[in-house]
Formats: structure tokens, C-alpha cells, sequence
């Protein structure tokens, strides 16, 4: 009977190996080339219709609209240099919208100076620096070798050492400029000046700690006539803001070149300084505003800037001005189409304008997230907001140019962003 049962449990024991084997055949991890031939399930069933048509029906429903293909506008590669775009000065008075406000620069007082006349900052070296030198061996040497081996040593030491360079800081002086490992200071009656002064018209700024914080700037367009922007560089000036053109104030609202701008950013450019621009808008529908935009990047291609792209938005002071009675949401959203057109093209917008418009007129709080240049004719300014360049008169004086030009103070170095 044991040996029944025992034969029983042999054969049973048989058998499951045999099915376990089977069943391992059949197992993709074990013999994946029994699976190469299996056809691709049909997932189909699972839908009502092709994944495609399921997919993209509801995204093309739930996408926004674009923007109409009227307010993308294509500029000729050359419009800032094409006839039919450049300005017409003796057409100025019927469709310039700063024109009025040139005519007006004649009766301003130029800026005051707040300490005596100086001649430009020097530029930002190190301190100065004293040599000595050693000129003789250690005496040791030729004392306890031989003569033969005194020679030989001799031959590989230099009977000379290198100079010895130690640092020698000058004291400031009295009254004047001071540079000190590299920063710019200056001293009036033997003390370090801070804050915003003015000196032979140019305004600087110091920080809390005296150093000198700012860039010297001026503003050009049409009526500064030819320039000599050697002499303006030789001045002290760091950086231009140049007009790269405008939309007449008239019905018609003609999108122009400023006649002397390729001159100006040709010449400024190769005199080493920096340069930006601004667009004097005359908008009255936010696709105006960025066509302004799109005319603007057509004219600056191929030309360096390292400043600013800038939308000047204020009064035309015309009686028949197409902008006049604008909202101040308007003018705020023209503001932001224009910047971000021009941010999206890789170049840093900016907002220009005088301090009661942007106080009363534009919602500063939906466009500080651009940067602000202001204008404001003063000493000293209580605009409350940030600002990055302040036009502080109209009536500047600069080497190379005649007559007056817009000065500037700019408190952030974009050259070196």
C-alpha cells in the first residue's frame, strides 16, 4: 500500500513540473521571441473615436484667439534708411509731436550746480603702486660652497630679483575726484559727497558710502542738428538715448523715421558710446501701440544698442493732437503693448515720461514691472516710484553738440547687464 501511494505521488509530482514548464514557455521574461509574432492588441474598442480626433477636437475648442493678422505689420529691411519713412523737417510743425516741446526748451532755466565746477571723473583704476627692488644674492651662498660650485649656483640664481611691487594709496584730496581700488569718489572741503550733486551742469549720484553710482546721459533727436560725437564722448558722456522716430500727431498718424537717426546711432556707436533709443507715440488703439513696436524693431536691426528701447508717451500740445482724450487705461495699455513687443524681441523696454503724467495720467502700479525714465526739471525730485534714468533739464550743454540737448543721470549700468 506504501508503495502504491508513494508511486501515486511521483506520478503527481511529475505532472506539475511538466505544466510549470509549460507555463514558463509561454512567459514573455523567459522567451521573448515566442512573443515577436503576437499581433499589437486593438486598443480602438476602448475609444468612440480615432485618439487623434479625440485629442484634438476639445484643444483647438479651448485655445485662445490670436491676434487679428492686421496688427502683425511687415516694415522693409531698410525703413531706417527708405525715403518714404524718414521724416520731412519742414512738415515738423504739422506732425511732429515734439516740436512744441523743442520750441518750449528756449525758456527753461538750465540745472543748477550744487557744488563748484569739475572737469569729467576719471576713469576706475586701481590705486597707484611703488616698486622697490633687491639687487644682490644672499651673501650665505658664495661663503660656503666652493668656488666651482659658487659659479655653477651662480649661474641659475639671477644676480637680480624681480621688483618687489607694494601698494601705495594716495590720500583724497581737499576738494575734488578720488579713485580708490577701483571706485570713484568725490571730496568737497576734505569730506566725501553723497547723494545727488551737480556739477558744471552734469548731475551724479553717490551712494551712502560716497562711491559714485551713476551714468551720464543725454537724449537726441532731429533738431540737436549734426554732432560731433567725438567731442561728446570726450566729455564725460557714457551713454545717448537717441530718437528713433515718431507717429504724427494728425489724423493721419503717419509712422515716421527721425531724419538724423541712423546718423546719430552710426556716429555714437563708433565713438564708443552707449546707445538707446525711444519712439514718441502718438497711439490710439493698443494695435497702433504695437505697430509702434514692430515699425521700431525694424529700425533697429542691425544697429548695437545696449540701452533701453523706450516708449515716450506724453502731450503733443496740439489743439488738434489725435491722442488727446485718451483714459489713463488707455495710455496704460499702450504702454504695456508697446514694452512687451519689444520685450519679446530680446530688448529692454522702458516707460518715458514727466512726472505728472506718470503721477496723474498712466497706472504706474500695472507698469512698474518695466523701467521708468523719468523726466522731471528739478534739483532734486519727490517722485515716489522707482526710476532708472532721470532727464533733469532740457537745457544741457555738451562738447560736440549746439544749442541745448536733454541731460541725464543713469542710476543702473545696462551695458553691463
Amino acid at each position: 500500500m506504501t508503495k502504491k501511494l508513494l508511486f501515486v505521488f511521483t506520478i503527481i509530482c511529475c505532472l506539475m513540473l511538466i505544466f510549470q514548464a509549460c507555463g514558463l514557455k509561454n512567459d514573455p521574461d523567459v522567451d521573448l521571441a515566442a512573443q515577436i509574432d503576437k499581433p499589437e492588441p486593438d486598443v480602438s474598442i476602448f475609444w468612440e473615436t480615432p485618439l487623434s480626433q479625440e485629442i484634438s477636437q476639445p484643444l483647438t475648442s479651448e485655445l485662445p484667439s490670436e491676434e487679428p493678422s492686421s496688427v502683425a505689420v511687415s516694415f522693409p529691411a531698410d525703413v531706417a534708411k527708405n525715403p518714404q519713412f524718414i521724416a520731412d523737417p519742414k512738415k515738423a510743425p504739422e506732425e511732429d509731436p515734439q516740436y512744441a516741446k523743442e520750441q518750449q526748451k528756449k525758456q527753461q532755466e538750465p540745472a543748477r550746480d550744487t557744488l563748484p565746477p569739475a572737469p569729467p571723473p576719471p576713469p576706475p583704476v586701481s590705486a597707484t603702486t611703488t616698486t622697490s627692488a633687491v639687487t644682490s644674492p644672499p651673501p650665505i651662498v658664495t661663503s660656503i660652497l666652493s668656488s666651482d660650485l659658487s659659479s655653477t649656483f651662480s649661474s641659475i640664481i639671477p644676480t637680480s630679483l624681480p621688483p618687489v611691487t607694494t601698494s601705495a594709496k594716495p590720500p583724497p584730496p581737499l576738494n575734488g575726484w578720488h579713485v580708490d581700488e577701483g571706485k570713484t569718489y568725490f571730496y568737497n572741503n576734505g569730506t566725501a559727497v553723497k547723494g545727488y550733486q551737480t556739477m558744471s551742469g552734469v548731475r551724479y549720484f553717490f551712494d551712502a558710502a560716497g562711491v559714485l553710482s551713476s551714468k551720464v546721459g543725454i537724449d537726441v533727436s532731429y533738431y540737436q542738428g549734426n554732432i560731433n560725437w567725438t567731442e561728446v564722448k570726450n566729455a564725460g558722456v557714457d551713454f545717448v538715448m537717441i530718437r528713433v522716430g515718431f507717429r504724427g500727431w494728425g489724423s493721419a498718424g503717419s509712422l515716421l523715421i527721425d531724419n538724423r537717426f541712423v546718423a546719430s546711432i552710426t556716429g555714437a556707436n563708433a565713438a564708443g558710446l552707449q546707445c538707446g533709443v525711444y519712439f514718441y507715440s502718438q497711439a490710439i488703439t493698443v494695435a497702433e501701440a504695437v505697430e509702434e513696436a514692430q515699425f521700431t524693431l525694424a529700425a533697429i536691426k542691425g544697429y548695437q544698442l545696449t540701452y533701453p528701447v523706450a516708449y515716450d508717451i506724453e502731450d503733443a500740445e496740439a489743439a488738434g493732437a489725435r491722442t488727446n482724450g485718451l483714459t489713463n487705461q488707455q495710455r496704460t495699455d499702450f504702454s504695456a503693448a508697446f514694452c512687451d513687443t519689444i520685450k519679446s524681441a530680446g530688448y529692454t523696454p522702458m516707460v518715458y515720461s514727466n512726472k505728472h503724467w506718470l503721477e496723474t495720467k498712466l497706472d504706474m502700479n500695472r507698469l512698474s514691472v518695466y523701467d521708468t525714465w523719468l523726466a522731471h526739471y528739478a534739483t532734486t525730485t519727490n517722485y515716489a516710484r522707482s526710476f532708472t534714468m532721470w532727464q533733469y533739464t532740457s537745457t544741457g550743454r555738451v562738447n560736440g553738440i549746439t544749442g541745448n540737448v536733454d541731460r541725464n543721470v543713469g542710476l543702473f549700468d545696462y551695458a553691463a547687464k
